[in-house]
């Protein structure tokens, strides 16, 4: 397993779930996160444009939880912020980049740990 997940995914977290879940739930779990970031992702972000309080904290709250639960530390932080004191103006749009890069480099090291927990073909 990568030892950073590009700093956005805890790798401590990863190999707990791991072990405490095992790797078919843990896969099952980061299938289900990656689908919420597909989802919920682009979402936020039109929300945050928009200046839509209502459904900025919609889809910041559950992204929230499952980032916190999988370790995902910087994303969980700032969807629960934002779930908390969604903005009623719209945001501006380097700080819409900043989330953009953000959701997308957690996508990645979730694909990344769910590519780790693949069975590896056995040696002839």
């Amino acid at each position: 397993m990568s030892r950073t997940l590009h700093g956005v995914l805890s790798p401590t977290r990863i190999e707990a779930l791991r072990r405490s879940l095992g790797p078919a739930v843990l896969a099952d779990l980061l299938d289900a996160f990656l689908d919420s970031l597909a989802a919920q992702g682009p979402a936020l972000v039109r929300a945050l444009a928009d200046g839509d309080a209502g459904a900025v904290a919609a889809n910041a709250q559950p992204l929230s939880g499952t980032a916190a639960e999988l370790g995902a530390g910087p994303l969980a932080w700032g969807c629960r912020r934002l779930a908390a004191e969604p903005p009623r103006e719209p945001m501006p749009p380097s700080l819409l980049l900043q989330l953009r890069q953000l959701l997308a480099e957690t996508a990645w090291a979730a694909e990344q740990a769910r590519r780790d927990l693949r069975p590896r073909p056995l040696a002839a």
